[in-house]
């Protein structure tokens, strides 16, 4: 356990990350408010996760075919995904294209026939 305990840390630091996404996210709103949102400290949290990411990564280098170690990224990958699952848009707009095709396809058109405008 105690050689598992880094990636142990670094999962949990990875979740309270997530987590405060979730909360940041809540600031930005989609076609308002361009000059307000947080985007340095979105980026911060970003690159952070990504630095985590890397040293969890060399962790998981040292101990190849674990098991342990194995369940551990999976659970956790579970937890970071329910922990953003409540999270708003950040700077993405790919969602009302995806409905906009959805709703195109329903009345028996193909949404690709055609270049959006």
């Amino acid at each position: 356990m105690r050689s598992r305990l880094p990636i142990l840390l670094t999962g949990i630091a990875s979740l309270l990350l997530y987590s405060f996404l979730t909360q940041l996210s809540q600031q930005f709103n989609w076609g308002e408010g361009y000059s307000e949102r947080p985007l340095l400290t979105y980026l911060a949290v970003y690159f952070s996760l990504c630095t985590l990411y890397g040293l969890t990564w060399f962790f998981v280098q040292k101990r190849p075919g674990d098991r342990g170690i194995f369940w551990m990224i999976i659970v956790f990958g579970l937890l970071f995904r329910a922990a953003i699952l409540p999270s708003q848009q950040i700077q993405e707009d790919d969602v009302y294209r995806y409905l906009w095709d959805g709703k195109v396809f329903a009345h028996g058109i193909n949404p690709f026939e055609y270049a959006p405008a």
